[in-house]
């Protein structure tokens, strides 16, 4: 405003984007666990380009060399890839709405093929029952998990409230 005074324009970084998005997600009382995966999807992007580097770079290409980075180079499976880059998209969402880039880039998921879902049977949890070398304590915890279809740390992550174990649904 000074006579002779400069303007600077200072262009956002993907780093600096990526610091206040995570205060402002945190505030909005988003978990840990995501804002920590957060943190490591931006990490992967860093093996390709730098921290300072300009938000606005992150275009189409950038996307397509990302996604070959992490297959090629970083060895990651297309679920792993798929997860970053859903945590990439969020970011850019977020961006394009604080008006902090002016186009979001097409981001395609990687193709996953559909695995079978493995059971316990009945006669596998009776063989397991079978084993003399396997503590009573453990074969009761494998009869809790199958009797109630807990995943692993759901009964560490809930409470008991009279006879029921309850787990809070943002534990589940």
């Amino acid at each position: 405003l000074k006579d002779g005074g400069n303007t600077i324009i200072r262009e956002r970084s993907i780093s600096d984007t990526v610091d206040e998005y995570i205060i402002v997600r945190r505030i909005e009382g988003i978990r840990e666990s995501t804002l920590e995966r957060i943190e490591v999807a931006v990490k992967s992007l860093y093996t390709l380009v730098k921290k300072s580097s300009r938000l606005e770079n992150i275009n189409d290409k950038l996307i397509e060399r990302y996604k070959r980075h992490c297959v090629e180079v970083l060895g990651l499976k297309p679920n792993t890839v798929n997860i970053n880059l859903s945590k990439i998209r969020a970011l850019l969402n977020w961006s394009l709405r604080k008006r902090y880039i002016k186009d979001l880039p097409h981001i395609e998921m990687l193709q996953v093929d559909q695995s079978d879902v493995d059971y316990l049977s009945d006669q596998m949890l009776k063989e397991i029952m079978s084993l003399g070398e396997i503590d009573n304590h453990y074969k009761r915890a494998f009869v809790f998990y199958f009797e109630t279809g807990c995943r692993l740390f759901e009964p560490f992550n809930g409470y008991i409230k009279g006879n029921t174990l309850v787990i809070p649904p943002i534990k589940s």
